[in-house]
């Protein structure tokens, strides 16, 4: 399917859309500090120092979402809240 843009020629998917548009199902994993705190959402004001996922089993995440028949799986590198969920390579920043 394609419209015509402003200049009137026509606007179609390029093929990596069709690509990601045949992938279908996909799951978004939200991760942030707040995650580890038992809250839904938090202001930026939780220690960077308490996220410390130790036994966080993201592999176990990416086959329940296999398993619901997701063929590709977003992970949110720096949500709302201002932390980088991942370990440094350098000094630590929010």
């Amino acid at each position: 399917m394609t419209q015509p843009s402003a200049d009137g020629r026509p606007i179609a998917p390029t093929p990596q859309q069709l690509t990601w548009q045949g992938l279908e199902v996909g799951v978004f994993f939200h991760v942030g500090i707040n995650t580890f705190h038992g809250r839904e959402w938090s202001d930026g004001t939780l220690p960077a120092a308490s996220f410390d996922p130790t036994e966080l089993d993201t592999a176990q995440w990416v086959e329940v979402a296999r398993s619901a028949g997701a063929r590709y799986v977003v992970v949110t590198a720096k949500h709302h809240d201002g932390v980088l969920p991942v370990a440094p390579r350098g000094p630590p920043t929010t």
